[in-house]
C-alpha cells in the first residue's frame, strides 16, 4: 500500500472544449500496487482461456476473468454457501460492471462463456413449450368433462413447471420475481449495455426497485405485493453483469444510487487501457473453449439444489474455511477494516466496506473453481490468498469509479512522475517519449497514455496536430 506519491486533482469544466481549472485540493488517494488483473489467481483451464483469448481475440483478461467469475458464481449457485464463522453464511453473488470504451470487447467474454448456459435454456424453452400445449389439452379435456369430472374427484391437470432459464436480458421487475420463484438454483441478468437492464426492470413499475436489487445481493427473501397476486421467493439467487462506457457512469450510478448502497455492491472490470483494439492473426485453440465449458457442465452435474422438505427453502452445502484459512481470511479482514476506517464518512470507505461481502464470496468461488467435485471440503489457504489478489484489483477499480463519480482523477506514481516531468508549455510527442526514457518508461507505454487512456484524456488538450498542453500546470 502507498499513499505518499499518489496524485488527484479536481477538475470543474469551465470550457466544453478546452478550458479546466481546479476546484479545490484533494487529499492523496490510497492507490494499491496491484492494479493489473491477476490472471495467475486463476487455476486451469480458467487462466489458460483467459490467457489464450487475450493472444488470439484483444480481449481484455480484466473482462474475461470477471465474466469466468460471475459464470462459476452461477454454476454454483444456491448448491453451496460459505460459512465464514458462525451467524455469517453468505452465497456467492456477484454484481459485476465491464467498463470501456466504444468497441473494448467490454461484453463479448461474457456472452462466449454464457453460450454453455444458453445451450440449456434453449432445452429448457423446448421442455417448457411442450409441457405448457400438453397442459392446455389437458385443461380443455378436463373442463369438458364438467359435472362427471367433479362426480369422480378428478383432479384438474397440474401446470407446467415454471420455466428455469439461466440467462436473462430483458425483464421487468415482475418477470424477474416470477422468474427466481421458478429457477431456485440461480440466474444472471446480463445486458451488453448495463444501463439498459435497469431501465427494462423498471419499465411498469412506479416504485425504486433498488432495495429489491440490494436485498437478492444479500440472499434475502424478497416480496412483492399486489392487488391481483403477491409473489414471495425465499433464497434468491440472481447475479448481474453488463458493459458500460466510462462517459454512462454517473447517469447509472448518480448520488441516489451511490446513496441506497447499489454502487458499492458491484465489482468493476476497468483496465487502464480499456479501448477497441485492431484485429490479428492468431488463432484460439478450441481446446481452451472445450476444457471451461466441460468445468461448468461437471459443475452443473456434480451439484443439486437440495430443499429442506418442511419449509420448502433451499438447503445448500454449508462450506466453511481450514483454520489456515480462517487465520489468512482474518489478517485480510482486519486490514481491510483500517482501510475503510481512513476514509472516514465517504464514497471511498463505502466501497471499500462492501469489497469485504465480495472477498468471501470470492474465497468460495475460486474453491469451487480449483476444486469442481468439493464434497463439501473447506476452503484452503490457496483460495483465500488467491481472492485477495482480485479483491486488490477490484478495489483499485472501485476507487477509479469513485474518483470518475466525482470528477478526481487519480496517477499512480509512475504516471504521477511522468506527468510532473512534463514541460509547462506546449510540447510534442517526441518529447514526451524523451521524458518518459528519462524514467524508464517504454515509448510505446508514453505514446498509449497521451492518446489512448481516459486519465491521460482528461490531463492533456491537443492545440494541434501532435502537440500536448497540460490542463492543469
Amino acid at each position: 500500500m502507498r499513499t505518499d506519491n499518489t496524485t488527484a486533482v479536481n477538475y470543474q469544466e469551465q470550457d466544453k472544449d478546452t478550458q479546466y481549472f481546479p476546484v479545490e485540493g484533494i487529499p492523496a488517494v490510497d492507490i494499491p500496487d496491484v492494479t493489473s488483473f491477476p490472471v495467475h489467481v486463476f487455476p486451469d483451464p480458467f487462466k489458460s482461456y483467459i490467457e489464450a483469448t487475450k493472444e488470439a481475440l484483444n480481449w481484455p483478461v480484466d473482462y474475461t476473468g470477471t465474466a469466468l467469475l460471475v459464470a462459476a458464481s452461477v454454476a454454483i449457485g444456491n448448491t453451496a454457501h460459505l460459512q465464514v464463522k458462525p451467524g455469517y453464511v453468505t452465497p456467492p453473488i456477484l454484481f459485476a460492471a465491464c467498463i470501456g470504451n466504444p468497441g473494448a470487447s467490454k461484453t463479448w467474454p461474457a456472452a462466449a462463456v454464457f453460450k454453455v448456459f444458453e445451450e440449456d435454456d434453449a432445452r429448457e424453452r423446448k421442455r417448457y413449450i411442450e409441457d405448457l400445449k400438453q397442459y392446455k389439452l389437458d385443461l380443455q379435456k378436463f373442463n369438458k368433462g364438467g359435472k362427471k369430472a367433479v362426480e369422480t374427484d378428478e383432479e384438474p391437470p397440474e401446470p407446467p413447471r415454471p420455466l428455469q432459464s439461466v440467462v436473462l436480458t430483458q425483464a421487468t421487475i415482475e418477470a424477474l420475481i416470477k422468474h427466481l420463484e421458478g429457477n431456485r438454483r440461480g440466474c444472471v441478468a446480463f445486458s451488453d449495455e448495463l444501463p439498459t437492464f435497469f431501465e427494462s426492470i423498471s419499465a411498469h413499475s412506479k416504485g425504486d426497485n433498488t432495495s429489491m436489487l440490494n436485498s437478492i445481493f444479500n440472499g434475502q427473501s424478497i416480496q412483492q405485493h399486489r392487488i391481483e397476486v403477491s409473489r414471495f421467493v425465499d433464497d434468491p439467487f440472481m447475479n448481474i453483469i453488463g458493459g458500460i462506457q466510462p462517459s454512462m457512469l454517473r447517469g447509472l450510478f448518480d448520488r441516489k444510487s451511490q446513496a441506497n448502497g447499489l454502487l458499492h455492491r458491484f465489482l468493476f472490470a476497468y483496465p487502464d487501457k480499456a479501448d477497441k483494439q485492431p484485429i490479428n492473426d492468431n488463432l484460439l485453440d478450441p481446446q481452451h473453449q472445450a476444457e471451461v465449458r466441460q468445468w461448468f457442465r461437471e459443475c452443473s452435474e456434480i451439484h443439486k439444489v437440495d430443499f429442506d422438505p418442511l419449509t420448502d427453502r433451499v438447503k445448500p452445502a454449508i462450506i466453511k474455511l481450514t483454520p489456515e484459512a480462517w487465520q489468512e481470511y482474518k489478517r485480510w479482514q482486519h486490514d481491510n477494516v483500517e482501510r475503510t476506517r481512513a476514509y472516514g464518512d465517504s464514497l471511498e470507505a463505502e466501497i471499500i466496506n462492501k469489497v469485504e461481502t465480495h472477498f468471501a464470496r470470492l474465497c468460495l468461488i475460486l474453491h469451487v473453481m480449483n476444486e469442481v467435485d468439493h464434497k463439501g471440503r473447506p476452503v484452503t489457504v490457496n483460495a483465500v490468498e488467491a481472492a485477495a489478489a482480485l479483491c486488490e484489483y477490484y478495489y483499485y477499480t472501485g476507487l477509479k469509479v469513485a474518483n470518475l463519480l466525482q470528477g478526481k482523477v487519480v496517477l499512480d506514481d509512475r504516471k504521477a512522475n511522468f506527468f510532473e516531468r512534463l514541460p509547462d508549455t506546449d510540447f510534442m510527442t517526441a518529447e514526451a517519449v524523451e521524458v518518459g526514457a528519462a524514467l524508464f518508461i517504454p515509448e510505446r507505454t508514453v505514446k498509449e497514455w497521451l492518446e489512448d487512456s481516459n486519465i491521460f484524456r482528461s490531463l492533456f488538450i491537443k492545440p494541434r496536430h501532435g502537440v500536448y498542453r497540460k490542463k492543469v500546470v
